[in-house]
């Protein structure tokens, strides 16, 4: 259960949950960009499979958390 803020560790385990429940207060991010870090491949893929190629490279490259009506579900 996400009910508020799911950056980096948070995000990438959500991920890779078979159900994810979200109070309409999350948001989702990595901010690996803010930090000068690149993701791997394995995260790229799955943030792929989830959110779609735009989302994708949003989410990758601008490091700002996203609220949950950003993904499809």
């Amino acid at each position: 259960m996400v009910q508020g803020d799911a950056i980096a560790g948070g995000n990438e385990l959500a991920l890779h949950c078979d159900l994810v429940v979200a109070s309409s207060a999350a948001r989702f991010g990595m901010s690996l960009a803010q930090i000068g870090l690149a993701a791997s491949w394995f995260l790229v893929r799955k943030l792929l499979e989830v959110a779609g190629p735009v989302i994708t490279r949003r989410i990758l490259l601008l490091g700002d958390p996203l609220p949950l009506r950003h993904f499809s579900i």
